[in-house]
């Protein structure tokens, strides 16, 4: 027996844990705000919202929104030199994010 399996013995299968939910539309997935769209804005059309639903709840566009939330943006006040240059620095997943509202 190798010293590995001495210290981290095999464990039981985890059943009891749900899926991640991805690969899924966000809009279509959300009665209440297309109901509250069809009661405010009947006319409006829901195709865009469709479209970027289904972009939005992809794997990958879930994984930026974790990280952007993970990850705050942070604030530099000052430079090296004590010089007040007031630059935000944000995580690349939230220009991920931010590149879909453009």
């Amino acid at each position: 027996m190798s010293t590995a399996e001495l210290l981290y013995p095999p464990t039981h299968a985890v059943t009891n844990q749900v899926q991640p939910l991805e690969d899924y539309n966000v809009f279509t997935g959300n009665q209440a705000l297309r109901d509250a769209l069809k009661f405010n804005a009947p006319d409006l059309d829901t195709a865009e919202f469709v479209a970027l639903g289904e972009k939005l709840g992809t794997a990958e566009y879930q994984t930026h929104a974790r990280l952007a939330n993970v990850y705050t943006p942070v604030l530099h006040a000052h430079d090296r030199f004590g010089r007040r240059i007031d630059q935000v620095e944000f995580h690349p997943s939230y220009h991920a994010l931010m590149s879909l509202a453009a």
